[in-house]
């Protein structure tokens, strides 16, 4: 457990001791690795060298902080906190989390060096005083993160999750909570795609039958009670169902015409039937978490 006075500067030391140096901007393994699988990193790079707004958010958007979860700012306040960004891309929920609270402290962990490296041009264009003092960017994957126990305040994931298979979710959620302090909460939002509307079937068909098992990349999809599994350790857990889904964007993972509408239409379905939508199971979009140790 690290102190929470010179926190971010113990954290730079551990990561030292553990090989990695800050050459780039962010830390690395000294001797070249990434400490990633070379899939994970192959395929998130690829995608963020294409466009990484569509590669972290799903979306054709020009918004560089597109679909900003309110979820975060709901559990996490402006205090002198550390808090762990799982996966945190090139900082589509960090850099505004950054912005609104001035007090906060946060690590960004990610296994793409190419979105990293996107993070690091964003901050440079972003006017966040003392940055430096604030963020620590380190490249790795988040099922074995190189930090002692109970060494983070809050942990938060941003449509991560979906994209791993499923034991390695298993994985991850265990990290965190080994790293995650007593007194603290882990905020996981679009991350479990609800299986049982039309978009979630086709998730589950194209990753179960015709997705690599280990691939990374494919969203995988749940139901409530499997993510109330994977919570089974943790002493306080409340699953959010969010958002609504009632014309799928994709059929047989092909967008389909007009896709800009869909959206907007689910997104009034939303705005006007929120409370019966996202209750029934036929329509709930995601299962958000936030999870107490």
């Amino acid at each position: 457990m690290l102190r929470r006075e010179n926190g971010m500067e113990n954290i730079r030391q551990v990561l030292i001791r553990q090989g990695y140096s800050d050459r780039r901007g962010f830390f690395a393994l000294d001797n070249g690795g990434s400490g990633t699988p070379n899939e994970a990193e192959k395929v998130w790079s690829k995608l963020a060298q294409d466009n990484p707004i569509n590669a972290a958010a799903a979306t054709n958007e020009t918004d560089w902080y597109t679909k900003y979860p309110r979820l975060i700012n709901q559990e996490i306040g402006n205090e002198e906190n550390i808090v762990l960004d799982a996966g945190c891309g090139y900082g589509r929920v960090a850099i505004p989390l950054l912005k609104t609270h001035d007090k906060l402290k946060l690590i960004g962990v990610d296994a793409s060096a190419v979105m990293l490296q996107v993070f690091l041009h964003r901050i440079e264009s972003e006017n966040l005083p003392e940055v430096n003092q604030r963020l620590i960017l380190l490249h790795s994957t988040i099922d074995h993160l190189p930090f002692p126990e109970e060494t983070f305040d809050s942990i938060y994931s941003c449509a991560v999750l979906l994209h791993n298979p499923y034991h390695d979710v298993g994985e991850i959620i265990k990290e965190c909570r080994r790293v995650l302090k007593p007194t603290g909460k882990l905020i996981l939002t679009g991350s479990f795609p609800n299986v049982l509307n039309l978009e979630g079937i086709q998730n589950l068909i194209y990753s179960q039958w015709f997705a690599p098992p280990n691939a990374n990349g494919p969203v995988r999809a749940y139901t409530r009670e499997k993510v109330q599994k994977l919570f089974t350790d943790w002493a306080d857990v409340a699953i959010l169902p969010t958002g609504v889904t009632v014309i799928p964007r994709q059929v047989a993972k092909m967008n389909i015409p007009l896709g800009i509408m869909v959206r907007r239409l689910n997104e009034w379905f939303e705005k006007k039937n929120s409370r019966l939508l996202s209750r029934s199971s036929l329509f709930t979009k995601f299962f958000d978490v936030v999870a107490k140790k």
